[in-house]
């Protein structure tokens, strides 16, 4: 027996409503290792919902980027606020995020993440994270390797189309990179998690994570990091792009945090 209208109506705005991020988070990260990527704005544009914007890097020379990240966290003590450590879940997770503006219909700019995957070799994280956010969460084998002076992740999906197997050289930091920004300041800008992760909402709006953390001290760093070794970026919508390697930052033991999702508008006024 069909069920009425209604009924589903009421059904699918609960699944919406649960989907938006809707409980508080906290992590503990051990290692944190963030590789951006410059790319032409045209090829990132159409992956931002209505409502975001993309942040664009503008050279002096007039170059113009925009900026993807590859992030790979070894992370433990996964939890609600309110739980024990105890009770918290370790994982490793990678994940995929364009640089990305929300304005407010005050008008106030948020600097933020349009997250695009995330994976994780937690079975029960991608359950719930699919159940709870728009992330697309998905299950990968992975494991970190440490060495003097190097952390390397390795991570395999189930398509080989989130591969990743990145070195990060700690004991002698990357010279700056000059093929996308101009200094190490304006590459800083762009070191690690923002404050503010961005995802569509329904009925128009974007649903909007704001994040915070403790001990924020990123470092620039040489990463072994070559096409093959990202393979997202040579599937879907990057397959036949070109990414230029812009920044690597490293970071370690730091405790990072999201709290519930806001439901804005996708348009200011």
């Amino acid at each position: 027996m069909d069920r009425p209208a209604s009924e589903k109506v009421n059904r699918c705005r609960f699944f919406g409503a649960l989907s938006r991020h809707p409980l508080p988070v906290l992590a503990h990260f051990d290692h944190s290792l963030v590789v951006t990527f410059g790319l032409p704005p045209e090829q990132v544009r159409p992956l931002l919902p209505a409502g975001l914007d993309l942040e664009i890097y503008r050279s002096p020379e007039g170059d113009r980027f925009a900026l993807v990240a590859v992030a790979a966290v070894s992370l433990r003590q996964l939890r609600l606020p309110y739980l024990p450590r105890l009770l918290g879940l370790r994982t490793i997770m990678t994940g995929y995020r364009i640089f990305a503006r929300y304005q407010t219909p005050g008008g106030r700019i948020l600097r933020g993440l349009r997250h695009l995957r995330n994976d994780a070799d937690n079975a029960l994280l991608t359950r719930t994270g699919n159940l709870l956010t728009d992330f697309d969460h998905q299950r990968i084998h992975a494991w970190t390797e440490q060495t003097d002076g190097q952390v390397r992740f390795v991570a395999h999906s189930a398509d080989g189309t989130a591969d990743v197997d990145i070195v990060a050289d700690l004991a002698e930091p990357e010279p700056h990179q000059d093929a996308v920004f101009e200094t190490p300041d304006d590459a800083r800008r762009y070191a690690g998690p923002r404050g503010y992760t961005f995802s569509p909402g329904g009925d128009g709006g974007i649903v909007v994570v704001r994040t915070y953390r403790s001990d924020w001290e990123p470092r620039q760093v040489a990463v072994d990091v070559r096409p093959r070794r990202a393979s997202f970026f040579q599937h879907g919508p990057f397959a036949g792009t070109k990414p230029i390697l812009a920044s690597a930052y490293y970071m370690s033991d730091l405790n990072y945090g999201w709290h519930r999702g806001r439901l804005r508008p996708a348009r200011a006024g």
